[in-house]
């Protein structure tokens, strides 16, 4: 049997490769996919605030701009580190330069970006602040050690 190459259709002037609206890992069950959903939340200075008060896994926020460069290197890392904790961390993006983050971002001294918060998921333990990209291993051993 011979494999089929089908070109990509092109949209504007580069190949479209399509959208994925899920991310996460796919598990077979009979003859279904199931798809184990696992989403980055983008959140304003409000829906921050309620996911801290309401959270159940510790927390990574990274503040980020979208002109920022490392801040789409971090967002590569971030996506791995979900990867391979999944449910035991929830990534929220603050997006510093929205009209709505404004205060936030100078509230909390936002300087450098990006800037990752680590928040525990354990009341009365002291949460962590780093600047600048973090490689996913790295944040994966803060996070281990937290």
């Amino acid at each position: 049997m011979q494999a089929t190459l089908r070109k990509a259709p092109v949209v504007g002037n580069r190949p479209h490769r399509g959208s994925r609206p899920y991310r996460g890992a796919v598990r077979q069950q009979g003859s279904r996919s199931l798809v184990a959903a696992r989403v980055i939340k983008h959140v304003n200075a409000e829906q921050l605030t309620q996911e801290i008060e309401d959270r159940k896994t510790t927390l990574i926020i990274d503040f980020y701009a979208t002109w920022c460069g490392p801040c789409k290197l971090m967002e590569d890392e971030l996506k791995k580190v979900d990867d391979v904790l999944g449910d035991e961390i929830t990534i929220l993006k603050v997006d510093t330069e929205a009209p709505q983050n404004k205060d936030l971002s100078r509230d909390l001294q936002i300087e450098g970006l990006p800037t990752v918060v680590l928040i525990p998921v354990m009341e009365g333990k002291e949460g962590l602040r780093m600047e600048g990209v973090i490689k996913a291993q790295e944040l994966m051993e803060t996070i281990s050690e937290m």
